[in-house]
C-alpha cells in the first residue's frame, strides 16, 4: 500500500465504556508495516459499534482535500471509480504517547485483506421498497457447461410462465451461481417482439448464426433498442424510482445473453446464472425507456505499443432525437445510466450538448474499472430535449504488442454509454458513429506507405488476423497519424430511428460550438468554490462523503484499515480474485443456493 492515504479505525473495549479510534495515516513504502500517523479523526466519527463479531465504523471524509506541506499524502476522490484496499485484524493496536496516537499494528495475514471499487458520487441505485403483490421471475440458464475457451456468448430463449396484464418492471437483480462469480461477466435480457413459441428453451452460442433463430427477419439480439435489463461484473440490484417503471404486457418472450469470461480456459464450469425481474400491475406514473450511444464494432482500432492514452469518440447526432416519431416539445428526464468498455478502457464520459452548447456530462468515470460496472443513479435527474446531441468518449491505454479491435471478446474493446429516462419517447433512441470503409482504407494505406503497418487496408481483413499485423506504436509519426485520424472532423452517423445526417461535423470542429470549461471541483485555489458557470451552488468542492465500513465476520474483528489508492488500477487477473474470502453479497451479487 505504498503512497496510500489510509484510514485506521478500531474500538477498544478493555474498559467499561468502549473507546473508538479513527486516524488518518499514510504509507511511504510497500515494505513498511506501520503506516505513519498524520491526524486524529475522532471528530469525524458518526458512530462506531461492535456486534456479533463485526466491527462497524461510520465517518465522514472530505471529497476534495487539498494537499499541503503538512499533509502531502492526502488524496482526492476521483469522479467515478475509486479503488479501495482494506485489511483487518482481530488484535487491537498497542498504543502509547499523548492521546494514544503512537500505535504499533499487529500484522494481518494474507486472507484478512481485500479490495473493492467504489463510486462515492453515484454508487448503487437507491433501494425502493417493493409494493404488496409484487411478482418476480428468474430467467436462468440451466446447468450450462461453460466451454474451456477465453470468451463465450451464450444465448437462451425463455418466457414468463403466464401472460401479464399491463404492468411495470420495477427492479432486476443479477443471479450469479455461487462459485462462478469470476466467470460470469455480463448479461443482457432482450425483449423479443416477434417470436416462435417452438423456440422456447432453445439455446446456443450467440454467434452461431447458422443456428440462432430469426423472427420476422430479425434476431432479438440484434434489436439493441429492446433491452429489458443489463448487468455487468461488479454491479448490483437495480431499482427504478418509485414513480417510474419499465412497461411490460402480455406474453413476454425474451432472449437471455450471458458473456462468460474464462481466460484460463478452465474445464468443468457448470452454470445456472441469469436475472431476476420484479413487476407490479399497479402501474406507476411514468414509463421508462433507454437511450444508447456507442461504437459499432468496426469503428474501433487501437494500436499496440503506444505509450499514450488514446481517445475514441462516438456521436449521437441531434437528428437521432429529432424525427417525425418524437414530439419536438416533449422533454424527458434521465435518472440512471451505465458506462461500458473492456479491459484497456481507463475512463469514459457521456457528454451532453444542446444547440451547440455543451452541458454537464450525463455520466463520467475518470478511473474506469472493468470489474466494477453497474447502473448508477444520477445525482439529479437531467432534462433531455429532442435535438440534443451526445458524445460517448472512451479512453484506452494498452501495453499489448498487437492492435485491439472492436468486438465481443473481453480481449476486444467496446465503447457504450446508456441512460434510462422517462417518459418514454415513441421512438427508442440509439445513436452511434463509425469510420467508412474508404476512410479506414486511406488511414491504413498511408501507414503502409510509410512502413508503419504491415497489414491490409481492410478493417475486417485485419481484424480476422489480429496477431499477424503490427502497427508501429513506437514511431512518433505513426502515433501522430493515428491520433490525427481519430480527431477527423467528420463521421458517418447511425441512428436507431432514422434521420441520420450525411454531413455530420464533430462539435469541436464547429465555429459556433461552446465547450464546457474543464471541471474545477477538486482544484485547490480560490475559484474552486464556483461551478463551471460561476454559480457556487453547483460546486462540489467541500462536499463530504459518508463511508460505512462493514466487515463480514468470520472471527471477532476489531481493526479495519481502509486505503484509498490514487490513480492505480487493478490488472484483470487480480480483479477476478475479488470474491475470494468475501461473501458475494458484499458485491451486490444475488447468488443461487
Amino acid at each position: 500500500m505504498g503512497d496510500s492515504d489510509i484510514i485506521l479505525g478500531w474500538i477498544d473495549e478493555s474498559s467499561d465504556v468502549p473507546k473508538p479510534y479513527l486516524q488518518r495515516r499514510h504509507s511511504v513504502s510497500i515494505h513498511e508495516r506501520n503506516p505513519v500517523f498524520d491526524e486524529d479523526l475522532r471528530d469525524d466519527l458518526v458512530e462506531a459499534w461492535q456486534e456479533d463479531g463485526v466491527t462497524r465504523i461510520r465517518f465522514t471524509r472530505e471529497l476534495f482535500p487539498c494537499a499541503d506541506e503538512e499533509n502531502p499524502f492526502v488524496k482526492q476522490v476521483v469522479m467515478g471509480t475509486s479503488f479501495v484496499i482494506f485489511a483487518y485484524n482481530n488484535e487491537n493496536p498497542v498504543c502509547s504517547g499523548s492521546d494514544d496516537v503512537e500505535c504499533l499494528l499487529v500484522p494481518h495475514d494474507a486472507k484478512s485483506m481485500g479490495s473493492q471499487s467504489i463510486d462515492f458520487f453515484s454508487g448503487k441505485s437507491s433501494v425502493v421498497p417493493m409494493p404488496e403483490g409484487v411478482q418476480q421471475h428468474d430467467f436462468l440458464v440451466e446447468n450450462y457447461t461453460v466451454p474451456s475457451k477465453d470468451t463465450t456468448y451464450y444465448c437462451k430463449f425463455l418466457q414468463l410462465d403466464a401472460p401479464v396484464n399491463a404492468s411495470h418492471m420495477i427492479r432486476f437483480d443479477p443471479v450469479v451461481q455461487a462459485g462462478n462469480e469470476a466467470a460470469v461477466h455480463h448479461f443482457i435480457l432482450y425483449w423479443c417482439k416477434e417470436f416462435d413459441v417452438e423456440k422456447i428453451g432453445f439455446s446456443a452460442e450467440c454467434d452461431d448464426v447458422a443456428n440462432m433463430p430469426v423472427f420476422a427477419g430479425q434476431s432479438c439480439r440484434i434489436d439493441f433498442e429492446e433491452i429489458l435489463a443489463v448487468w455487468a461484473v461488479g454491479g448490483s440490484d437495480f431499482y427504478f424510482p418509485e414513480h417510474v417503471g419499465f412497461p411490460i404486457e402480455g406474453l413476454q418472450y425474451v432472449l437471455l445473453e450471458i458473456h462468460y469470461d474464462n481466460p484460463n480456459e478452465i474445464e468443468g464450469i457448470v452454470d445456472s446464472s441469469g436475472v431476476r425481474i420484479y413487476w407490479t400491475d399497479e402501474l406507476r406514473e411514468q414509463d421508462a425507456a433507454m437511450l444508447t450511444v456507442g461504437a459499432p464494432y468496426d469503428s474501433t482500432f487501437i494500436p499496440g505499443d503506444m505509450d499514450v492514452t488514446v481517445l475514441n469518440s462516438f456521436y449521437g447526432a441531434p437528428q437521432c432525437t429529432l424525427n417525425s416519431e418524437i414530439d419536438p416539445s416533449q422533454s424527458v428526464h434521465a435518472f440512471a445510466g451505465l458506462l461500458h468498455a473492456h479491459t484497456i478502457g481507463t475512463a469514459i464520459k457521456f457528454r451532453h450538448i444542446r444547440e451547440n452548447v455543451e452541458l454537464r456530462p450525463l455520466l463520467q468515470n475518470e478511473q474506469y474499472d472493468f470489474n466494477y460496472q453497474q447502473y448508477v443513479g444520477l445525482p439529479q435527474e437531467v432534462d433531455i430535449f429532442p435535438g440534443d446531441e451526445f458524445v460517448c468518449e472512451c479512453y484506452y491505454k494498452t501495453n499489448r504488442v498487437y492492435p485491439t479491435y472492436g468486438g465481443e471478446s473481453t480481449q476486444d474493446e467496446m465503447c457504450a454509454c446508456l441512460v434510462y429516462y422517462y417518459p418514454a419517447w415513441t421512438a427508442t433512441v440509439v445513436g452511434g458513429s463509425k469510420w467508412t470503409d474508404q476512410e479506414y482504407a486511406e488511414f491504413f494505406q498511408t501507414a503502409i506507405d510509410n512502413g508503419w503497418w504491415n497489414g491490409t487496408t481492410s478493417w475486417s481483413d485485419n481484424e480476422a488476423n489480429k496477431t499477424a499485423y503490427y502497427y508501429d506504436g513506437k514511431n512518433e509519426d505513426a502515433v501522430n497519424h493515428y491520433l490525427a485520424f481519430q480527431a477527423r472532423e467528420t463521421r458517418e452517423i447511425l441512428c436507431g430511428a432514422g434521420g441520420a445526417p450525411n454531413d455530420y461535423i464533430i462539435p469541436e470542429a464547429r465555429d459556433e460550438f461552446i465547450a464546457l470549461p474543464e471541471d474545477d471541483f477538486g482544484d485547490c485555489n480560490d475559484n474552486a468554490s464556483q461551478g463551471a458557470d460561476g454559480d457556487d451552488s453547483k460546486a462540489l468542492t467541500g462536499t463530504e462523503v459518508v463511508v460505512i465500513s462493514v466487515v463480514s465476520a468470520v472471527v471477532a474483528l476489531s481493526a479495519i484499515v481502509v486505503a484509498l489508492i490514487y490513480c492505480k488500477r487493478r490488472q484483470k487477473t487480480t480483479g477476478m480474485q475479488q470474491y475470494e474470502h468475501m461473501d458475494a453479497n458484499e458485491y451486490g451479487t444475488t447468488t443461487t443456493k
